[in-house]
């Protein structure tokens, strides 16, 4: 039973229906007091902006300090002087004077020409800094593009009310420089939107919604019992042919995802305070990888990835030169880097390889993507292989109130593969990332190899078999008493109870709470806040005195050895870096499966390939060698011993002995083609000064003839 509630003095009699706050204790209990329902009221003490005075008044008070009839303190000392009431903070600003020692009311009065005070606004002089009818046209186009569906962001507002100050010529009243692209207007906008609110147009800032999960919301309930009403039938009919009674361990599914190479790059990170963000993406465009994931009962599928290059090539097995035997990770490229229908057979053919897919009859269900709906040869490689492959309708995939059909979207706390794949990438490929960062042997790149190896590395880590089961009752699966336990798919969950809400968070690890670091040895204080504009200097000073505590406190870190050997071990990438270079060779492109992607089997072939091209075109290269000094050998030799005989005098040979001297001491033929000019002769003296011997190889040896008996008795042997 509520305690009732406490009783309530009785309102004067004045004012029967409020109360008014005073001094008095018992009237600033009421608010503390009163109960839910009771009407109080509050009557402040004055109006906004009230005063009694005029601009007449303050001209003629300032025209008496102007004359040194009276000082501007006399207001405080001698009110009698001061029969408007003018404040002095107020009279002090009209008081001012400018640079050719006008003051503010004086300017006013004779060279603006105003007999007024100004009124409350954006700009002096009231109103706006826009002006009316420009806040009533940015009105209309904002208001028109919202019921449009393409409403307008918060920067777009400032950026179109920055812009139209400048088309204008506005003049900031701070600063009394014209507005720039650098001018904030954040105060302009905030006061825009709170007068047009007053005028009954209310804007509000709303998150975006995904085009995917705007129609799972708005989804038709009728659709999914009519998908309910056909699928059901079916799966009592596959049960039937095959003779079996499925459970939710014989349910599989698949779904595709995009990943983020730039996503770790909005983890938190230990920086130095007013040094900015210092952690930058290590890419101007992120690269678009697809990767296709999913099980079947409790056994993880092979993953899938793929990349962007050019369609209809098949990638460089080079590129998986750091995968293993069962990893269980291919790699495929399309133009675009999304899935295509040769892709997802092969993704397909890959499951029937390893044996997940084919053994026994299973139920896999899948999202409406066009490489699962409009794939007929998915379809019949499906059904030859005893799967019944179900696509429920589109756009139900989403898994939004615990609802949807996609068991590969399920959030990570329920065991969702995609979500704790990319968790566990999201955290390697950082390591990795900062790892080559900051080695100076490296060339700061993750590589195409890396990335593969990570995904495997994220694949075999992230997969939790003990939720399979789970997950596959919480969109719908389970065994029906009504028809002899027959798997019957709840898809609107009518029969079975909806999945629950989340588990509580877990407590709070008092334990391991410790107290805040003390502050470096010597280091200042820093400044709670820096203001948008100012504190340059005070920002300024907080840095240096920041490296200058961290160059005091080196010598004390050089000390801990465990925190060096920490941080050494932290440093080492996650996976080894790849040492052979890529290779995209045709050649090397044949060895691949299903025409499209390539695995570590792949890279191996591929690797064979290239080393026997290699030693075939050192064998060729050798034979070409060895023909070449066999057609000169004979000549070689007799002008090397004509050069004997004279007594080295190129002069007294024959033009074709020059011509053998150089073959002999280069290799090669000579440059010159006769010695018309003694181009030849210049030639072959330049050859002897850089080569004084011959370089040619020794004559092979003829390998010895056998006798016909001997050559039959070693084959026999």
């Amino acid at each position: 039973t509520p305690p009732s509630p406490p009783a309530l003095r009785a309102p004067p009699a004045a004012n029967p229906g409020a109360r008014v706050i005073g001094k008095n204790a018992s009237d600033r209990t009421v608010l503390t007091s009163a109960s839910r329902n009771q009407t109080v009221t509050i009557k402040p003490k004055g109006n906004y902006n009230q005063h009694n005075y005029t601009f007449a008044d303050v001209c003629s008070l300032g025209g008496r300090i102007n004359r040194g009839e009276m000082k501007l303190h006399d207001l405080n000392k001698h009110p009698e002087l001061n029969p408007a009431m003018i404040p002095y903070s107020t009279m002090a600003r009209w008081a001012t004077q400018d640079s050719r020692g006008v003051p503010k009311w004086l300017s006013r009065r004779d060279e603006n020409h105003k007999n007024s005070l100004p009124q409350a606004g954006g700009v002096k002089g009231g109103g706006t800094v826009l002006g009316e009818s420009a806040e009533r046209e940015l009105c209309k186009t904002m208001g028109r593009a919202a019921l449009a569906n393409m409403p307008y962001q918060y920067v777009e507002v400032e950026d179109a009310v920055r812009n139209t100050a400048i088309e204008l010529r506005r003049v900031v009243a701070k600063t009394g420089k014209l507005y720039d692209s650098l001018t904030d207007v954040s105060t302009l906008v905030t006061s825009f939107i709170v007068r047009m609110a007053k005028e009954g147009i209310y804007f509000i800032e709303k998150h975006g919604r995904k085009l995917g999960l705007q129609r799972h919301i708005n989804q038709n309930w009728d659709s999914l019992q009519q998908f309910a009403l056909k699928i059901n039938p079916e799966l009592i009919t596959f049960q039937k042919k095959y003779d079996v009674i499925l459970t939710p361990k014989d349910v599989g599914n698949w779904d595709e995802t995009g990943v983020d190479l730039c996503a770790f790059a909005s983890a938190l990170y230990m920086c130095l305070k007013h040094f900015g963000n210092q952690v930058v993406a290590p890419f101007e465009q992120s690269p678009h990888w697809t990767l296709i994931i999913g099980f079947v009962g409790v056994v993880q599928m092979e993953l899938l990835a793929i990349m962007k290059g050019t369609d209809n090539l098949v990638p460089s097995p080079f590129h998986a030169q750091l995968l293993k035997g069962g990893d269980g990770v291919y790699l495929g490229q399309t133009a675009t880097g999304w899935v295509n229908n040769p892709l997802k057979l092969a993704f397909a053919n890959l499951q029937i390889d390893k044996g997940i897919i084919g053994k026994r009859p299973i139920v896999i269900n899948v999202d409406g993507h066009d490489s699962n709906l409009n794939n007929d040869a998915l379809h019949e490689l499906m059904a030859a292989n005893k799967v019944l492959l179900v696509v429920p309708p589109s756009h139900t995939s989403a898994a939004v109130g615990g609802q949807g059909t996609q068991q590969c979207d399920r959030p990570a706390h329920n065991g969702g593969p995609i979500a704790l794949f990319k968790r566990a990438f999201r955290r390697y490929f950082g390591k990795q990332f900062f790892a080559n960062l900051r080695d100076p042997n490296w060339n700061n790149a993750v590589s195409v190899a890396e990335i593969l190896a990570l995904f495997a590395k994220a694949h075999k880590d992230s997969f939790d078999s003990s939720k399979i089961e789970q997950l596959n009752k919480d969109v719908g699966y389970w065994n029906d008493p009504r028809m002899g336990g027959m798997l019957q798919w709840d898809i609107c969950r009518l029969n079975v109870a909806p999945v629950g809400a989340a588990a509580a968070a877990p407590a709070a690890l008092a334990p391991y709470a410790s107290a805040p670091m003390p502050p470096l040895a010597g280091a200042p204080a820093l400044p709670v806040h820096v203001s948008h504009f100012g504190g340059r200097v005070a920002m300024q000073e907080s840095q240096a005195g920041q490296l200058a505590a961290l160059a005091r406190n080196q010598s004390q870190i050089d000390q801990v050895f465990a925190v060096r050997q920490s941080l050494t071990g932290m440093q080492q990438p996650v996976i080894p870096r790849p040492t052979e270079p890529i290779v995209r060779t045709e050649a090397v492109r044949k060895n691949n499966r299903y025409g499209c992607v390539v695995g570590s089997d792949e890279f191996v072939a591929a690797k064979e390939t290239v080393r026997n091209s290699e030693t075939g075109a050192v064998a060729k290269r050798q034979a070409t060698l060895d023909k070449f000094w066999a057609n000169n050998r004979e000549n070689v030799l007799a002008a090397e011993a004509a050069l004997v005989e004279k007594a080295g005098d190129l002069s007294s040979l024959l033009v074709g002995q020059l011509k053998s001297i150089v073959i002999s001491r280069t290799g090669h033929l000579p440059r010159a083609k006769n010695n018309s000019d003694g181009a030849l002769l210049e030639e072959t003296r330049g050859v002897i000064l850089k080569q004084p011997t011959t370089t040619m190889p020794p004559a092979p040896v003829a390998p010895l003839a056998t006798s016909p008996t001997s050559a039959g008795s070693a084959a026999a042997e």
